[in-house]
């Protein structure tokens, strides 16, 4: 068995002799061909293109849509690069251009401005003359109210005056008056005992409220006369007209015997009849004494021919 020169090296297998070492380096292994560059490139791309051809029209449109698109990407690079190196240039008349554009645009927009701040102006003023106004009519209103307020309360008169205006309204109710009879019923002493100016009070307050119709109140006395006594026409406008009467106005007493005429409510011929049995009732008349009584002017008031049909009728 041969001594083995190197002692570092591992020992040759069983059986084997020893190299024969000289002491030089030995050369390092050669790579099989198959690892070496040259060949794994090629060999690749020939795989690719066999694996493209087995595959068939399924790949054909993606391979070359893979390498248009590098192809594009490519370039793309280059371009951007090349307008990032390039600078702008902007001519003299695009810059006064631009300027003119800005110095229009600052000019529009100031004008705007203006116009708005008068437009926001003028509506600030429209608005604080119609709080002034609506302001003033509030204070107008309020005025209105208070004085319409003192107006009813001063309608309304004094306790006195109230009194007298109730005291009225009752005398009303109950009875037909004029406005001077009733004046007289509520200031009399012996009637209501109101100061006459608190009567006179009474009495405005009634015809300013129209509660009172002083012709009305004639006809309704007139009706209320012919009920108990028999009156000739002039008899009857002389008793509501007369201040010892009812003191009802010439007017009032005329318009009161018309409308009864109107209405067919009298029939003057039957009350010459009744006033001839009433004074044949408390005296003796001859025939003409009896119709001169009747148709006197110190008397009745009727007409001769009323007077004669009453003394027909009686048969005197």
């Amino acid at each position: 068995m041969t001594k083995n020169p190197n002692p570092n090296s591992a020992p040759p297998p069983s059986g084997e002799p020893y190299l024969e070492f000289d002491g030089s380096t030995p050369a390092a292994p050669k790579k099989p061909w198959y690892k070496k560059k040259r060949f794994i490139i090629p060999g690749g791309l020939l795989a690719l293109s066999i694996f493209a051809g087995i595959t068939g029209d399924d790949d054909e449109g993606d391979v070359p849509a893979i390498a248009a698109t590098q192809a594009e990407a490519e370039p793309a690079v280059e371009d951007d690069a090349t307008e990032s190196e390039v600078e702008p240039v902007v001519s003299e008349e695009d810059a006064a251009a631009e300027a003119a554009a800005a110095e229009e645009q600052a000019a529009a927009d100031a004008e705007a401005a203006e116009e708005q701040a008068a437009a926001d102006a003028a509506a600030e003023q429209e608005a604080a003359a119609a709080e002034e106004e609506r302001a003033a009519e509030e204070a107008a209103a309020a005025a209105e109210a208070e004085e319409a307020r003192a107006a009813e309360e001063a309608a309304q008169g004094t306790m006195s005056q109230q009194g007298a205006y109730r005291q009225a309204e009752s005398y009303l109710e109950f009875s037909a008056f004029s406005r001077q009879g009733l004046i007289d019923q509520l200031s009399s002493e012996y009637g209501s005992q109101y100061p006459v100016e608190d009567a006179v009070f009474a009495i405005e307050r009634l015809e300013a409220e129209g509660s009172v119709d002083w012709n009305d109140q004639a006809l309704m006395q007139a009706e209320s006369y012919l009920e108990f006594s028999a009156f000739s026409r002039q008899g009857l406008i002389d008793q509501l007209s007369s201040e010892h009467g009812s003191q009802y106005t010439v007017e009032q007493a005329t318009g009161a015997v018309e409308a009864l005429d109107a209405a067919g409510a009298v029939d003057w011929n039957v009350q010459a009849v009744r006033q001839a049995e009433s004074y044949l009732e408390f005296s003796a008349f001859s025939r003409q004494a009896l119709i001169d009584q009747l148709s006197s002017e110190y008397g009745s008031q009727f007409t001769v021919e009323q007077a004669t049909h009453a003394v027909d009728t009686l048969g005197l």
